[in-house]
């Protein structure tokens, strides 16, 4: 359907949540998904309009098709499913180079299972732009590949602020260990 809410003519919209499958990645790729709004693009957003501010999405996947990723920026992304994954899944990514990735948020709710996870070796910083990683079903963030996460300050693509939040659920590694108190940072 023709957008209601942004000044786009010729552009499309489809209404729904996705699931992102990114194959084929290499070390020129750059992953982003971001809302619009009118810190970020305001030539296409309207005043009359509120606008939510953060992309609503259930999860991403990546494949890399040489153990390498030029970077993740996804900073106004909420992750967030009651059902199959919610966050990023990268198990073949070995090496990112753009860092730190940044995540506004990732959530798990009903029977979903949140993940943080890239290969073994990947050594990623990540950076949670104004989110908690709090889990509506009280289950753990699965993750592997990881050298730290700090917790910051974010902002929604309407310019609202989304202060640094301390973390409020727990990292497990595949050995099923806690590793929350060895990889956070901040707040």
């Amino acid at each position: 359907m023709a957008p209601a809410l942004y000044n786009q003519s010729g552009i499309q919209y489809m209404k729904g949540k996705a699931t992102l499958i990114l194959a084929g990645a290499d070390a020129t790729t750059h992953f982003t998904i971001y809302s619009v709004g009118p810190a970020n693009n305001p030539a296409v957003t309207r005043p009359e309009v509120p606008y939510a501010g953060w992309a609503d999405v259930d999860v991403a996947g990546i494949v890399s098709a040489d153990g390498h990723l030029g970077g993740i920026h996804q900073g106004n992304v909420e992750f967030n499913s009651d059902r199959g994954y919610s966050g990023l899944v990268a198990p073949t990514v070995g090496h990112v180079a753009g860092q730190p990735i940044v995540v506004h948020d990732i959530r798990a709710g009903g029977s979903a299972l949140a993940y943080l996870y890239f290969g073994t070796t990947a050594q990623v910083q990540v950076k949670v732009a104004g989110g908690s990683l709090a889990q509506p079903n009280h289950g753990a963030i699965a993750v592997s590949g990881l050298a730290q996460v700090q917790m910051g300050a974010g902002q929604d693509s309407s310019g609202g602020a989304a202060p640094a939040q301390a973390i409020q659920a727990q990292l497990v590694d595949d050995d099923g260990a806690n590793v929350t108190a060895r990889l956070v940072a901040g707040p």
